[in-house]
């Protein structure tokens, strides 16, 4: 398994949080070892707990979004009457695992604000040795192309300019995976492109507010605020890389590398208007955008089209 060199770095701040993912709003599934386990050991797991639409079991949330299991100290109660057992995914959050044809990377998803200050404050290359091999020829040249992306983004003066340079880069690898040349990838030069105008930046706005699901009134706030220029050089940097580490390598499923890259450098832009601190914004987008699948559906297909 691959992971950025900060990722061993994180641990979780529990009581200590002042934005917990316990009061995110979020359904939490609990998977079926673990809820057997809980009926033994926390007696109103049965009442605390309802089926998904999908058909698993997920933790009822109380009117304002927090577990019925989140205590007013700030800490989990399941985790106090089991000692220490938590179910799957709230013991790998905010941990994400991605698994391609020969390998596993891990990272830390910017939703829970210990992780986003670890990742936003790096001062190095955090992803310079996560290059790889892999038995799949066009995921070899995504990982490729991938990691000259993140040797730019860090070397470049503004990030800015470095989102620009990968949206090109996307382009032009995507005309090549088109006709069938993947393999001249390495040929090609970071010809920028020009990101969403003001226009275009308040129009993915507006959808988003109309076709998206909104899960907290911050995220709908912020999105009919007024543009602010938000984030460091450092902090802007940091979260490029992060997106592009993150998302990079989603489209060997589709083999639409530019739609990736449209999604990174809108992600990017969004973060770099939307409101300060810069951390907060970031956050909100993790939480409304990355962590539902349905939203990112949106924001492909419009990316896409656009």
């Amino acid at each position: 398994m691959f992971t950025p060199s900060y990722f061993p770095e994180f641990s979780c701040r529990a009581a200590r949080c002042g934005d917990p993912c316990c009061a995110a709003g979020w359904q939490i599934p609990l998977d079926d070892a673990s809820y057997s386990f809980y009926l033994g050991a926390v007696p109103d797991i049965a009442e605390k707990t309802e089926p998904a639409d999908d058909g698993s079991r997920v933790f009822k949330t109380l009117p304002d979004g927090k577990c019925g299991y989140f205590r007013s100290d700030g800490l989990c109660d399941i985790y106090i009457k089991t000692g220490g057992k938590l179910c799957e995914i709230c013991s790998k959050y905010p941990r994400f695992f991605e698994e391609y044809d020969g390998f596993t990377e891990a990272g830390l998803s910017l939703s829970c604000p210990t992780a986003a200050e670890l990742v936003l404050s790096q001062k190095s290359d955090c992803y310079a040795e996560l290059f790889r091999e892999t038995p799949d020829p066009l995921l070899q040249v995504l990982v490729n192309a991938r990691r000259r992306a993140s040797q730019m983004i860090f070397a470049e003066p503004d990030p800015d300019d470095a989102a620009g340079k990968l949206l090109g880069l996307g382009a032009d690898l995507q005309g090549l995976i088109d006709v069938g040349e993947p393999e001249r990838a390495a040929e090609l030069e970071f010809s920028p492109m020009e990101l969403l105008d003001g226009a275009e930046m308040a129009e993915a706005r507006r959808l988003i507010l109309s076709e998206t699901e909104i899960l907290s009134e911050k995220w709908g706030h912020a999105l009919s605020a007024k543009p602010v220029r938000a984030g460091t050089t450092l902090e802007r940097r940091n979260y490029l890389q992060y997106l592009n580490y993150r998302y990079f390598l989603k489209s060997i499923n589709t083999e639409d590398v530019f739609t990736e890259c449209s999604l990174i450098c809108f992600l990017y832009r969004l973060a770099s208007e939307l409101c300060e601190p810069f951390a907060a914004g970031v956050r909100l987008i993790s939480r409304e955008i990355e962590h539902n699948d349905g939203n990112l559906k949106v924001l492909r297909a419009m990316l896409r089209v656009g």
